[in-house]
């Protein structure tokens, strides 16, 4: 597969997203302080800088591969990176998408505009019939911004990221993104 660009210009006001730098390590390595993040993510307990630095090769290497991207989630008025948003193409025409924010930003309306900005961009430039993400079935918070943007619950993978790792699964076909009514 050829190299992914990074899109530009993936902003709403509120948030914008952009590729990794080397500067953002630090808060890389800090979403392992998050109890949420650890427990619902991939990601390791406490701040992990290795594991921050390695994370960032992977995430290149998708890209360079064709696989997938990783972008930072930015408050735009604090120019501060407050999450992650990950577009992979595990299959053709199918985007799987993966998002965490920190603690302070939850709640504010950040990701549900970061994940609106990366859905609208997937489905334009790569002409997908399909984005999917999975989630823990107790992950409430994110069954719930799913939900709001249209994704539709699917149904329970059992041990889908190991044994008693369950997660539960949710689509978006193209033209339904927002269609779900508001909350």
């Amino acid at each position: 597969m050829a190299p992914l660009e990074l899109p530009t210009g993936l902003a709403d006001g509120r948030v914008l997203l952009r590729g990794w730098s080397p500067d953002d390590l630090p808060t890389i390595a800090d979403f392992g302080l998050d109890p949420a993040n650890v427990r619902w993510g991939d990601v390791p307990a406490g701040r992990q800088v290795a594991a921050a630095r390695a994370w960032m090769r992977e995430m290149e290497r998708y890209r360079r591969d064709g696989r997938g991207l990783s972008l930072a989630v930015v408050e735009a008025s604090e120019r501060e990176v407050v999450g992650n948003l990950d577009l992979r193409f595990p299959l053709p025409r199918v985007g799987e998408l993966g998002f965490l924010l920190v603690p302070r930003a939850r709640g504010r309306g950040l990701m549900s505009g970061a994940l609106r900005l990366v859905v609208a961009w997937a489905f334009a430039e790569h002409a997908l019939g399909r984005i999917q993400a999975f989630v823990s079935p107790d992950n409430e918070r994110s069954a719930r911004l799913l939900s709001r943007l249209g994704f539709v619950r699917e149904g329970v993978l059992r041990s889908y990221r190991g044994p008693g790792r369950d997660r539960v699964a949710f689509s978006l076909l193209p033209g339904e993104l927002g269609s779900a009514p508001r909350a």
